[in-house]
């Protein structure tokens, strides 16, 4: 974002605009602190010096407003062009995967050269990848001193830190204070039962739970996931840890509230990402609607369904698997399918966390090698599973959210048995690609030609879009009539 008109700055903060939450950051020189343009405060213009990120700011040596927490902002890096890489690179040091790997193979993972990608960082971010890295560590610090019970030196491990002295160091340089200070601050009001962490995670208004919940809960896996009241519930594992979460929202603070029990902190982070990429926590919803012809009548749809968000992955792997058990059957036979295949090839969880969350989902391992003849599946949808599940367990398709998307899609598409609905519907949940556009979905298809409308590129929303027709159209246009829903309009 360019930040030399300081004056137009100075009115977004004035005006609380929401279409820049996490766009840009505001250092207040009198306090020392710096603050998100929503902030309440109200600085003086002349005391105001604006960044890119937070990683910047800190770097100018500010601290994050205890008013409106700018460290825990969802990120809004956008999905075109160049920034699409310094995005997966974000999701990647955020998930862990670049601690014990130098930047050269990170870089090489996404396709660009070392020396490239700390040039994309200092433009979008204005600070190095060595940088943020140290500054999102922290900040997950931070953020379990003063929001759960753990002992001071599992926040550190559990952070990212292989020494409890770098820790303290760290922490010390960056925040002024020791973390042991920190947790004292906040004994009788650190929240969690005994066992659990409870996190918070504050995303940017319009929030649909509503929606994202209920797509969750209708394409959902029986015996894996659970849905109590609101709250979304599951079982999981990660190497050799256990666990069960349970996530709901509250509404009058923007914010998602998950309670994590792990047998293994150290995997604390992971849990933390996939919960943010599974309710897709980290978009801006006003961020370039300007971009969208006004009088276009499906980017209106889009327009008036702000809150929604994509339904992610929590394992893609799973979530891939249960979308091709759902190529050409309805939603209540895909479940179904769903539950015979946990059941039979699922393990089972001792001593489960939450009623109706027994088993782990079979990973790849187990499936390359299943019979599925009592799911009552198809032979070329047996075939396609088991392929699947062969290349993911070589590592030859990587469903991951740091994948190259173009390439996974095509390797997707060569295998016989998944078309491309599927294919548009994995790139979507499970490999966050926004730009997603399942065009041959029945829903879809219809809503085009309601509006005399052909596919459009409506970048970097097409996903939205997609979403925003489903949740319209999908009670009229999918009755075999098609008739007319002029009792929408």
């Amino acid at each position: 974002m360019d930040l030399s008109n300081k004056v137009l700055l100075y009115k977004i903060v004035c005006a609380r605009d929401k279409r820049y939450d996490g766009r840009f950051y505001c250092g207040v020189h009198t306090t020392g602190i710096y603050c998100r343009p929503i902030c309440p405060a109200r600085p003086k213009i002349e005391n105001i010096t604006f960044y890119r990120s937070s990683p910047e700011a800190e770097k100018a040596g500010f601290r994050p407003c205890l008013r409106c927490r700018p460290d825990l902002a969802p990120n809004s890096v956008q999905w075109d062009g160049t920034a699409a890489v310094v995005g997966r690179a974000l999701a990647m040091i955020s998930r862990g995967e670049a601690d014990d790997v130098s930047f050269d193979r990170l870089a090489g993972k996404l396709g660009v050269s070392d020396r490239h990608l700390r040039r994309l960082f200092e433009e979008h971010l204005g600070a190095s990848p060595i940088e943020v890295a140290s500054s999102k560590r922290l900040h997950l610090a931070k953020q379990l001193l003063t929001q759960s019970n753990m002992p001071v030196t599992e926040v550190g491990f559990a952070s990212g830190y292989q020494s409890v002295r770098r820790f303290n160091e760290a922490f010390k340089q960056k925040f002024r204070v020791a973390p042991s200070s920190v947790r004292r601050s906040m004994d009788g009001v650190i929240n969690g039962g005994s066992g659990s962490i409870r996190i918070e995670l504050p995303v940017i208004a319009p929030f649909n739970w509503n929606q994202v919940f209920g797509f969750l809960k209708a394409h959902g896996a029986p015996g894996v996931e659970s849905f109590a009241g609101e709250r979304y519930r599951r079982s999981f594992s990660m190497g050799k840890a256990v666990g069960a979460i349970e996530v709901g929202y509250e509404s009058r603070k923007d914010q998602l509230s998950a309670t994590i029990s792990i047998s293994d902190p150290a995997y604390l982070r992971v849990v933390i990402e996939r919960v943010r990429d599974l309710f897709d926590t980290r978009l801006n919803p006003h961020a370039h609607l300007g971009d969208l012809n006004a009088k276009d009548p499906i980017a209106a749809c889009y327009r008036s369904e702000l809150g929604i968000r994509i339904p992610g992955a929590w394992e893609p792997f799973e979530t891939a698997v249960c979308i091709i058990l759902g190529q050409l059957v309805s939603v209540e036979q895909a479940r179904l399918k769903v539950k015979k295949l946990v059941e039979r090839f699922g393990k089972k969880v001792s001593g489960p966390v939450f009623e109706g969350c027994t088993h782990l989902f079979p990973g790849a391992g187990v499936l390359v090698g299943a019979d599925f003849k009592a799911i009552g599946i198809t032979r070329v949808r047996e075939y396609a599973l088991r392929e699947l599940s062969r290349q993911v367990l070589e590592k030859r398709i990587d469903l991951s959210r740091s994948t190259d998307i173009d390439k996974t899609k095509a390797q997707l598409l060569a295998i016989k048995g998944i078309g491309t609905w599927t294919v548009e519907m994995i790139a979507m949940r499970c490999l966050g690609d926004a730009n997603a556009f399942p065009g041959t979905d029945l829903i879809v298809k219809r809503a085009l030609e309601y509006h005399r409308s052909e596919k459009g590129d409506w970048s970097p929303w097409n996903a939205y879009i997609a979403l925003a027709l489903w949740k319209r159209y999908a009670a009229t246009l999918s009755k075999k009539s098609k008739r007319a829903i002029s009792t929408e309009q």
